[in-house]
């Protein structure tokens, strides 16, 4: 995806909207540091609605919660050096983890 596509995205995903009816609440825009986030065409995109921007340290795994969270869904799945023979084996996994 590149910056281009994320605009479309952002678009579809109606961001904008979202962003006028809860103004108040002092949400910021968060993403993940990936290059279509950090695109200048992105930025400028969300600047010129006024959204702000959680500035990430590039490469931020270790205070990005949410990786850290997958590593843990990870180890807790493959515990072990479990394998899984199909999908719905490992999605039951997910689930339980």
């Amino acid at each position: 995806m590149d910056g281009a596509e994320q605009n479309v995205f952002l678009r579809r995903r109606d961001i904008t909207h979202f962003w006028r009816r809860n103004r108040h609440h002092n949400f910021t825009f968060m993403s993940d540091g990936a290059p279509c986030h950090r695109a200048r065409r992105t930025i400028r995109w969300l600047e010129d609605r006024r959204i702000p921007i959680l500035d990430w340290p590039a490469y931020s795994s270790d205070i990005n919660i949410i990786e850290n969270v997958w590593g843990s869904m990870v180890h807790k799945i493959y515990e072990g050096n479990k394998s899984y023979v199909n999908v719905a084996q490992l999605k039951k996994a997910i689930v339980a983890a």
